[in-house]
């Protein structure tokens, strides 16, 4: 489903300031080829990722929206390569057995097969996991 996935919570220990992923290769991830949900600042560098439907979405949050506080944060992605389709990737072919799996957060299908990038959705609070 995920090449790589970190979320605050259950993956790594949050309030270091900055986490940092650096030289992964993904290949034919269903949803995402790297997931990062956190409440620290996130740097992605030297990954390649490759037929993946979404090559990297980014969820940096808080601080919470009513304590009305502000802080300062930031996604920096370098040196990567996000491929959407290589030549050998059968569109028609069938989905992973993973594929009615959770989470199954992106509606596969229709005319757009991959994203490489989409822009981090910074926010109060992160996502909650499915379970």
């Amino acid at each position: 489903m995920h090449g790589v996935r970190s979320h605050t919570k259950t993956s790594h220990k949050y309030g270091q300031q900055c986490v940092s992923f650096k030289n992964f290769l993904v290949w034919q991830a269903y949803d995402y080829g790297i997931y990062l949900q956190t409440l620290d600042n996130i740097e992605v560098k030297d990954n390649i990722v490759l037929d993946s439907t979404i090559g990297l979405l980014t969820v940096p949050f808080g601080p919470a929206s009513l304590s009305h506080k502000w802080t300062e944060k930031y996604v920096l992605v370098n040196d990567s390569l996000f491929v959407g389709t290589t030549d050998g990737f059968d569109c028609n072919s069938s989905p992973p057995i993973t594929h009615n799996s959770q989470p199954g957060n992106w509606p596969h299908g229709g005319l757009i097969r991959s994203t490489g990038i989409v822009f981090p959705s910074f926010g109060s609070k992160g996502k909650s996991s499915v379970h």
